[in-house]
C-alpha cells in the first residue's frame, strides 16, 4: 500500500496516512491534524465502470478525498469538470467520444 506524506501532530510526532495529503502552513506555521485533514474532491473517467466502482472503493476508504462524480464517455468530462470543479481527475486515456490526451487538451486550453 502506498504511504502518503508526514502529517505532524501537536505533540510533533510524525505520523503516516495513506493517500493522505499534508498542507504545509509556512506564514502561520500551523500544523495539519488527522483531525481536519484537507478534503481533496475527485472526478472518475474511465470507460469501464468496474475501474471506476474499483477507485472508488479505493478512496472512500480514505477520509480526505470525496468523489463528486463519474463520466464514462470523453465528451462529458469536460462538461463535467466545469460543473463540479473538482480538485483531481481520475482520467482514463482511451474512451468513447474523447479520448483521455485530448480531454486533458481541451481542459489544458481553460
Amino acid at each position: 500500500m502506498a504511504v502518503g506524506p508526514a502529517v505532524y501532530h501537536e505533540q510533533s510526532q510524525i505520523t503516516r496516512f495513506p493517500f493522505t495529503l499534508a498542507l504545509a502552513m509556512a506564514k502561520d506555521r500551523q500544523r495539519v491534524t488527522p483531525a481536519d485533514p484537507p478534503m481533496v474532491t475527485v472526478l472518475l473517467a474511465d470507460h469501464h465502470a468496474v475501474v471506476r466502482l474499483g477507485v472508488r472503493r479505493l478512496l472512500e476508504k480514505e477520509p480526505d478525498f470525496r468523489i463528486v462524480g463519474e463520466v464514462g464517455d470523453g465528451l462529458k468530462v469536460i462538461s463535467e469538470i466545469e460543473r463540479l470543479q473538482p480538485d483531481v481527475l481520475v482520467l482514463g486515456l482511451v474512451m468513447p467520444g474523447l479520448g483521455g490526451l485530448e480531454v486533458l487538451r481541451r481542459v489544458k486550453r481553460r
